[in-house]
């Protein structure tokens, strides 16, 4: 029996426990995503390339919008700038998390819309403008108005509402 290997069968080998050892003992890169948790059931996940706005707490005031363009074990990266998650005081809302509150963000144009509606629907039908309709209508779209003062669009990060980078 020759023992002998030719070249060819050395190179294939030699490349074939090469390419096992970069597959199972080279430690691989888990993608990472940041998690906005604002409790044990309602959870938004970012990752790289989308956008997400937030405020920090060292510049009280100012809105920072960006895509996140890579997340590493502690750090998330913009554009042109890199941002701790600690070190973000709120998050605004959007569409991830309106979701959550749906009757909360949705109400101030159900409600203007509800009062336009009333205002327009009773004049075709009366063939003119009665107080009564005025006030009703123009307390459903001040309602609205007012709602949309009132309903911040931006969350606190604090107690249980965690901002934080996961391994997926």
């Amino acid at each position: 029996m020759d023992r002998t290997i030719n070249w060819t069968s050395k190179s294939k080998l030699i490349i074939l426990i090469g390419s096992l050892f970069f597959v199972f003992v080279h430690p691989n890169q888990a993608q990472q995503s940041l998690i906005f948790r604002k409790n044990f059931s309602k959870i938004a996940m970012y990752e790289v390339g989308e956008q997400v706005s937030f405020g920090l707490k060292a510049e009280k005031g100012r809105k920072f919008t960006g895509i996140i363009e890579g997340i590493e074990d502690s750090i998330i990266h913009f554009n042109s700038y890199s941002v701790l998650p600690s070190e973000i005081s709120h998050i605004y809302v959007d569409s991830k998390i309106s979701a959550w509150y749906m009757f909360r963000y949705q109400c101030s144009t159900l409600f203007k819309t509800a009062g336009a509606g009333y205002f327009v629907l009773d004049v075709i039908n009366n063939r003119k403008i009665e107080a009564p309709t005025v006030m009703v209508s123009a307390a459903l779209i001040g309602t609205g108005l007012l709602v949309k003062f009132i309903i911040r669009d931006k969350i606190k990060i604090k107690r249980r509402r965690k901002l934080f980078i996961i391994n997926r």
